[in-house]
């Protein structure tokens, strides 16, 4: 059972600031030498955790206290009371409760603080469950929309694939319809080129024709000279017959 002096705690404590970290059970302290003359009351009130030390192991007892942070002190000091982990003499139990109703205030403001923690607390384990529900709600669905994505991949290169093969068959067809009108060119010029050479060959047959008849003429008229020439020499034939028997 530990044996304080309530009274030397308080002394010390108003002379000291809040700390920002937890005690240890041997501290070290950077700002009090051990020849101090409260070096013993300060390593007790660390080391006991009623007080802390800052991230640098500083005590830095010059600061002032505030009435919050002996609210604290005394408030811990109640505790280890009620559950018997320190004892006190009849001074000591008259001092405590005068403290209890000198920071009675400060006392009902801590605990309030302290259940608005535990509320705090509470709510945030209850927003954790919560999210951990809601996180692995998004996984599930992330997990959808994955396959989805995925599912919608292989369509796309399925219809990547489409258009390429309609791509190549499209420039199949275009190679082919361009040596289907090169063909038709061709055969256009080879129409024409035989278009020509009818015409001309009809132009030819036409002047043969005229030609022709024009002989056809010729030999008609010359026909009929001789027709002529012979009648002609037969009248004269039998003039002379009948001149000369």
């Amino acid at each position: 059972m530990k044996r304080l002096s309530i009274a030397l705690i308080l002394a010390l404590t108003l002379a000291v600031s809040t700390a920002a970290v937890a005690s240890a059970a041997d501290p070290q302290i950077a700002d009090v030498q051990s020849n101090h003359w409260a070096y013993q009351a300060v390593k007790k009130l660390v080391s006991e955790g009623y007080l802390g030390l800052y991230a640098d192991n500083t005590f830095r007892g010059n600061q002032p206290v505030d009435r919050f942070t002996l609210a604290v002190v005394v408030s811990r000091l109640l505790g280890d009371s009620v559950a018997g982990s320190i004892s006190m003499n009849q001074e000591d139990a008259d001092l405590m409760r005068r403290l209890t109703g000198e920071f009675r205030q400060e006392l009902v403001a801590l605990s309030l603080r302290t259940k608005n923690l535990e509320e705090a607390l509470a709510q945030y384990e209850r927003d954790r469950t919560a999210m951990g529900a809601d996180m692995a709600a998004w996984k599930t669905e992330t997990g959808q929309v994955r396959d989805e994505m995925a599912k919608s991949l292989q369509e796309i290169i399925a219809l990547k694939n489409r258009v390429t093969e309609a791509e190549q068959k499209l420039t199949g067809m275009e190679t082919d319809l361009s040596a289907l009108e090169n063909s038709v060119a061709a055969l256009t010029e080879d129409s024409a080129a035989a278009d020509e050479k009818h015409d001309a060959e009809i132009a030819q047959l036409n002047s043969e024709l005229e030609t022709a008849k024009a002989d056809a003429e010729k030999a008609q008229k010359d026909a009929r000279v001789w027709s002529i020439i012979a009648i002609v020499l037969a009248v004269a034939a039998g003039v002379l017959g009948v001149l000369f028997p």
